[in-house]
């Protein structure tokens, strides 16, 4: 358990944009919050309130199947690498999880070299 303190002080980010691989990174994340323990921290790439909302419920919807509960939802305007960037510094986040479905060519090369966390790829 020692080696997991950092995450009990600081919480496990994930992204959810309503993909296949949003849901299978989210379920990592909660199983590493879990194990941590530590809080979980969905962001969700929204356009406006209408969007946010429909992915927060079905990001809720993915998370109801297992524990933690998310302790928060971040909505953040695009996946520049500088937003994510500066959206884990604000949370002060343990570990960034990923879904890894191949988005955007050069987005999680940027991530990886802007984000101060750990970045960890699923999918």
């Amino acid at each position: 358990q020692a080696r997991f303190a950092t995450l009990r002080r600081r919480p496990v980010l994930t992204l959810f944009d309503g993909s296949a691989a949003a849901a299978q990174a989210l379920a990592a994340a909660q199983a590493l919050a879990r194990v941590a323990p530590g809080a979980l921290v969905i962001l969700i790439p929204a356009s406006g309130p209408e969007p946010f909302r429909r992915l927060r419920e079905q990001a809720a919807a993915v998370a109801a199947s297992s524990t933690p509960a998310p302790s928060q939802y971040v909505s953040i305007p695009d996946l520049a690498a500088g937003t994510i960037a500066r959206t884990a510094r604000a949370q002060s986040a343990a570990v960034l999880i990923w879904p890894g479905d191949g988005r955007e060519p050069g987005v999680l090369a940027g991530i990886v070299d802007a984000v101060p966390c750990p970045v960890v790829v699923v999918g």
